[in-house]
């Protein structure tokens, strides 16, 4: 019952308003969206390589979308599809909680991940970086279970969940290497004295079963490394930069800076949460230190598979932390998503811990009022810190590109053709290929952009409409070529709004107000 009212406000704060928040979709959004295009008109890569090359999850899952409700293909579609795969790693983090602290932990963990701004960001935004959150729960839930019973079917789990997790987002090829992490301290253990050459065939039959499952991206990854490599190799080698002097003491830095993004500086970038804003709320911070605390009390008290928590941190972060030439993107908050399953674990420690206890005591019930409240406070700040506080700066930064396509279509419904509408490119840096999604017809991209420095084509069809910015000289340009009318279409912020200007016709539609 208490996982299904967990699943339930995970939902919510997936599914609320998601059509708003994020408003508007990047640049990414549209070769996310060419790419599902390509699927649609028949291809069936296995490694999609525009814009440096991505795995291929997305693309197939936002495809059977489309091809099975009928979902068209545009932004939003695009962040359903995460939404979902959000929602899905709730039960996996329970049970990766429920295996290292029963139920307890398990119900702590989900409940925390369920609100918080992290975890809720980067599935609502419609980009692959949820992909890695799902995935890397199973494969420590799987490990960790392994070191506890050495079963076959945790073995099983490992490599087919690793199979299947590296054709997601590129963060997660970070998570094989808590394999011969978790073997070592399996061989460690004194229950298996005798049985260690059975620990090392373990070890490969993951590494078997993972190559098993991911065989065709492996083939790919053997065929064109270049392209596979390429999006990390910029990161960690002097392939677009050269790396600053020093590399160790940078990567030392980037580590430093990573252990602060929780609850002191975040990130430097706004695409998901505010700049600089830690990932975690006031609350939830708290209890991270707190469950710091607990962790090294368990630790001391020699508990094998929590010895392993600190270690699988630094390498799950390593996503992030080997950015060395570019350490300005560190810490990352969508590269960084593997170490969602861990950081939530720690965090969660403090309020298993007080409710595994007897509930006898005044002090419990007091002290359980009180993680109540705390919980209330949590579940607020990330409200507002997401809903509230990242709405408004994203909207602030990010073109209006779905106002565009919808002031188009405005026209559209009057009888205006789509071939008889441009984008004066000269004068917006917005994407005109989410225009074009938006729209429905993402052909109108490419012929219907007005490129920089040029004047729209002459034509003698009739009416035009054309989209500008408002503060560009081009629009006395237009006035005398095109005789027509401009308005001009206020958004929440001034500096994103945009100008219409119409040509009428003979029989000309109507303008909309």
């Amino acid at each position: 019952m208490a996982l299904t009212a967990i699943f339930a406000a995970g939902a919510w704060f997936l599914f609320y308003r998601l059509a708003a928040t994020p408003a508007n979709p990047t640049s990414d959004h549209a070769e996310k969206l060419l790419d599902v295009l390509d699927l649609v008109h028949g291809e069936r890569p296995i490694f999609f390589v525009r814009n440096t090359g991505r795995e291929p999850f997305q693309f197939y899952w936002t495809f059977a979308l489309i091809e099975v409700f009928g979902l068209p293909l545009r932004y939003l579609t695009l962040k359903v599809g995460t939404a979902i795969i959000g929602l899905t790693a709730l039960p996996a983090l329970y049970l990766l909680g429920r295996e290292m602290g029963g139920v307890p932990l398990g119900l702590s963990v989900a409940a925390l991940a369920a609100f918080a701004k992290w975890p809720v960001s980067l599935a609502r935004q419609g980009l692959r970086y949820t992909l890695a959150v799902l995935p890397t729960a199973v494969v420590l839930w799987a490990l960790f279970r392994y070191v506890r019973r050495g079963d076959r079917a945790s073995v099983l789990w490992t490599g087919v969940v690793i199979g299947l997790g590296l054709h997601g987002y590129i963060s997660f090829r970070a998570v094989p290497l808590l394999v011969p992490l978790a073997l070592a301290f399996a061989l460690a253990d004194r229950r298996r004295r005798g049985r260690r050459i059975a620990v090392l065939g373990d070890g490969l039959l993951i590494a078997a079963t993972s190559a098993l499952v991911a065989l065709p991206l492996l083939h790919y990854t053997v065929q064109r490394p270049d392209q596979f490599w390429y999006r990390a190799a910029t990161r960690v080698a002097n392939v677009e930069t050269p790396i600053p002097p020093e590399p160790l003491g940078v990567f030392g830095r980037n580590v430093l800076h990573m252990l602060l993004a929780f609850d002191w500086r975040g990130a430097s970038t706004w695409v998901v949460i505010r700049q600089f804003e830690p990932f975690l709320d006031a609350a939830t911070a708290g209890l991270l230190v707190a469950g710091v605390i607990l962790l090294v009390a368990r630790i001391a008290r020699r508990s094998l598979r929590w010895a392993i928590v600190p270690l699988a941190f630094f390498v799950l972060a390593l996503p992030s932390t080997l950015s060395l030439a570019f350490p300005r993107e560190n810490p990352s908050v969508n590269r960084s998503g593997t170490l969602i399953p861990i950081v939530f674990l720690i965090a969660a420690l403090p309020v298993a811990e007080l409710f595994s206890r007897p509930r006898r005591t005044a002090a419990t019930v007091v002290a359980g009022a009180g993680v109540a409240v705390l919980l209330s406070f949590s579940v607020y700040q990330n409200f507002q810190d997401y809903f509230v506080g990242f709405h408004r700066s994203y909207d602030q930064a990010v073109d209006h590109s779905l106002a565009m396509a919808h002031a188009l279509d405005e026209y559209r419904r009057q009888g205006v053709p789509l071939e008889q509408m441009y984008l004066l490119g000269t004068d917006y840096g917005v994407d005109g290929r989410n225009i074009a999604f938006e729209l429905g017809d993402p052909s109108w991209a490419p012929r219907q952009i007005v490129m920089p420095g040029e004047m729209p084509p002459e034509t003698n069809a009739r009416p035009l409409v054309f989209l500008f910015n408002p503060d560009a000289p081009i629009l006395g340009r237009l006035k005398k070529t095109y005789p027509g009318t401009a308005r001009i279409v206020r958004q929440s912020f001034r500096d994103r709004d945009f100008g219409v200007y119409f040509v009428p016709g003979r029989t000309a539609p109507v303008p909309p107000r």
